[in-house]
């Protein structure tokens, strides 16, 4: 069976590929097994699969969906349901529902980029007949992503009108690249676009064939802001390079009394000396964990589960018995206060606790050595 995405050139590793050729080749060879949290990894696919399940559907929105189950097993709760409600909205306002010109998790294949390049979008609307091309993505993370030089849906808008680019009209309208993020808040809305034109789309899919290209022709690496999304930067010469570098200079600086132009220079130079730095921090720690997870020692590290907050596992039916049993009110407008709420209220705790639970989320690590020092001096 083929696979969604491609496993060398993939659109949502674009960010990364197009700024540094050498990428593909180090995370085909030193590929690393994904530390992110379980449980944020299942909740945003399932909250996807709402929304775009409820887009292929008529009569059927996200929010009807409460309490129900994705098929990964996750139970739809009112702010995953709220999100993809977002998002339904969105795509419906500006392309409607059960439009044929709207294609919702369709395989697309780029080879006007790279015969490789493949993956899945979100949702893509195009109206052959107004040239209307909206391409959007859906973000359920706290990340911030942004709209504007989104390599990720550069990539489809771009193939998509290389495969009519015969027939564009001159006065082609602005190519709309939209992400709907419900998680943070943004200056722009959580909701935001970037608008591009046909030749502006056509000189940046030139930039992703080249980059592609040099992807199986050349293997330099380059350190950049694209290093903490790359699979392998953790062993990449070039971003260790980068960060002991920065380090190598910070030792260097002298306590003397500084002029006020160099003082803004120097707070300029120390934060890209700190992003190089925290990328590799972030790098080291995720190896780490996965070293541990394969039960290698990796002195003075140990890994500790971290779990969710407390959350309701049982329907609202029974949260409902629960309330007229034990007399405290924990119904919230629509929904129910938080199992933590409901014990601040005055309900019993060990009565809360047969109706919640915290779920493992993933690993972190810690430090034996400064934790056992931290206990003896609380002593």
């Amino acid at each position: 069976m083929q696979p969604e995405h491609s496993r060398y050139l993939s659109p949502s590793n674009a960010p990364v590929w197009v700024h540094c050729a050498g990428s593909p080749k180090m995370v085909e060879k030193y590929k690393r097994p994904s530390t992110r949290s379980t449980e944020s990894v299942e909740e945003g696919q399932a909250v996807r699969w709402l929304a775009t399940e409820c887009l292929k559907r008529e009569h059927v929105k996200p929010t009807d969906k409460i309490d129900s189950t994705a098929p990964n097993g996750r139970m739809i709760t009112k702010v995953m349901a709220d999100s993809a409600q977002m998002f339904y909205d969105d795509v419906v306002a500006k392309a409607g529902l059960m439009n044929p010109h709207t294609w919702i998790e369709k395989k697309m294949f780029l080879p006007y980029i790279h015969e490789d390049c493949f993956g899945v979008p979100v949702v893509i609307h195009f109206n052959p007949e107004t040239w209307e091309l909206i391409v959007w993505d859906f973000r359920n993370g706290w990340e911030l992503v942004e709209a504007y030089m989104n390599w990720k849906l550069i990539c489809y808008a771009a193939s998509v009108m290389m495969l009519v680019v015969d027939k564009n009209p001159a006065n082609m309208p602005r190519i709309e690249l939209r992400i709907v993020q419900p998680g943070p808040s943004h200056p722009n809305g959580r909701c935001r676009s970037w608008f591009v034109t046909r030749e502006e789309l056509t000189y940046l899919c030139d930039q992703l064939k080249v980059a592609a290209r040099m992807a199986y022709d050349v293997s330099e690496l380059k350190e950049g802001a694209h290093c903490k999304n790359c699979a392998a930067r953790v062993v990449c010469p070039s971003q260790r390079g980068a960060a002991l570098s920065a380090y190598s200079t910070f030792l260097k600086m002298d306590a003397v009394e500084i002029p006020p132009d160099c003082i803004g220079h120097e707070l300029r130079t120390l934060i890209q000396l700190r992003d190089n730095i925290d990328t590799r921090i972030t790098a080291l720690e995720q190896e780490v964990k996965t070293m541990l997870y394969a039960n290698k020692q990796v002195p003075p590290y140990s890994l500790e589960t971290t779990n969710s907050n407390l959350k309701w596992n049982k329907p609202k039916g029974e949260l409902k018995v629960l309330e007229q049993l034990t007399g405290v009110k924990i119904t919230k407008e629509a929904d129910f206060m938080t199992p933590l709420q409901a014990i601040a209220a005055g309900m019993n705790e060990d009565m809360v606790n047969l109706y919640s639970e915290r779920k493992p989320t993933g690993f972190r690590i810690t430090d034996k050595a400064q934790n056992r020092t931290k206990e003896l001096l609380s002593k």
